[in-house]
């Protein structure tokens, strides 16, 4: 199996994503923002991550925190 991409739900989207950028070489390719969720996007070669936070609490994502600790949301495969 091919792993398209991983999504993960933080609280700080840009925050886990510079760590990530920082520490373990991942490169940002972009940004997402709308009215319920800040996304990031980082790569480490063909390895692609979509990092999201909520900006509010009607969110999916701020839903998601609500009941689960941050972490793998989805697992996309190819």
């Amino acid at each position: 199996m091919k792993i398209d991409h991983i999504h993960f739900y933080t609280s700080n989207s840009t925050q886990t994503s510079n760590w990530l950028i920082r520490n373990i070489g991942f490169q940002k390719i972009g940004t997402c923002v709308n009215q319920d969720t800040h996304t990031e996007l980082i790569a480490l070669n063909s390895a692609y991550f979509v990092i999201s936070s909520p900006l509010n609490s009607t969110s999916p994502v701020a839903q998601y925190l609500n009941h689960h600790p941050a972490g793998l949301q989805i697992l996309l495969s190819g």
